[in-house]
């Protein structure tokens, strides 16, 4: 486990580095192909979770980023609480949606979080577990604002593809934008995590077989790769269908989700 200190200058890297590069990272959520890639990602994971509910009532949003969970969930929410310690990613949020009244972003560090006891519906977490230390703090944190039911939703990277750790490796020694630790969980990790909360019906489903490469880079140019994205995220389901039992770990991404007590 990251000692405090060790934790804070993690976390003040990590921060710094996404001040820095918050104008390129947000392109991710603007460019078509990318944008159309990361929306599909949220909203099949979300998918259960909106069946289960009909509503997700107030969500927070932890490492939201620029907030653009907020459009890909729009219409689902009644309220959205964008939570981020970077504070040019929050500002590009705020002017995003200045007209909203039922969307806000908070520039917060997720283990002291300004909010009241349980508020939130719906933890969303979108990418945003492997750049967080101390995890067991994190999740007691997010407990705290949970409503008694509230859902718990994060989609993470997961390592279980050989194949794809390969390329995330070569593309880490050419993106600077990747942070220099960055961590992709196993499914036992991910499990460790939800084990650190008090959660009921936990589960990892793994999800994103053929669309996440799309919505990692604005590739150019867009006159290619727009139709690609688009023929990856038709194809999503069929992948899906046919990767089951020991297949799924050929994923990108693998989904916790959990109901706090």
């Amino acid at each position: 486990m990251a000692t405090s200190s060790n934790s804070s200058q993690h976390e003040e890297i990590d921060r710094a580095l996404f001040d820095k590069i918050s104008k390129s990272y947000a392109r991710k959520d603007v460019v078509p192909s990318t944008r159309a890639a990361r929306r599909a990602i949220v909203k099949r994971a979300m998918r259960p979770i909106i069946a289960e509910r009909g509503g997700l009532g107030t969500v927070i949003d932890i490492g939201c980023g620029i907030g653009a969970q907020a459009k890909y969930l729009e219409g689902d929410f009644d309220n959205y609480i964008g939570v981020d310690y970077s504070h040019e990613l929050i500002e590009i949020g705020r002017r995003t949606f200045a007209d909203r009244s039922d969307i806000r972003f908070v520039e917060a560090n997720v283990k002291n979080l300004p909010f009241a006891e349980e508020m939130a519906d719906v933890i969303l977490i979108v990418g945003a577990l492997h750049h967080m230390t101390d995890l067991e703090t994190v999740m007691l944190s997010l407990t705290r604002i949970a409503k008694p039911g509230a859902n718990f939703v994060a989609i993470e990277p997961q390592c279980g593809n050989p194949l794809i750790q390969c390329l995330r490796w070569m593309r880490m020694q050419l993106d600077t934008h990747y942070s220099s630790d960055q961590k992709f969980f196993s499914d036992r990790e991910l499990h460790a995590i939800l084990d650190f909360a008090p959660l009921t019906k936990t589960r990892v489903e793994y999800q994103g077989f053929l669309t996440p490469p799309f919505g990692q880079a604005g590739v150019r140019p867009q006159i290619l790769f727009r139709p690609l994205s688009a023929l990856a995220r038709a194809l999503e389901p069929v992948a899906e269908f046919i990767c089951i039992g020991p297949l799924a770990r050929l994923s990108w991404n693998a989904v916790c989700y959990g109901k706090f007590e």
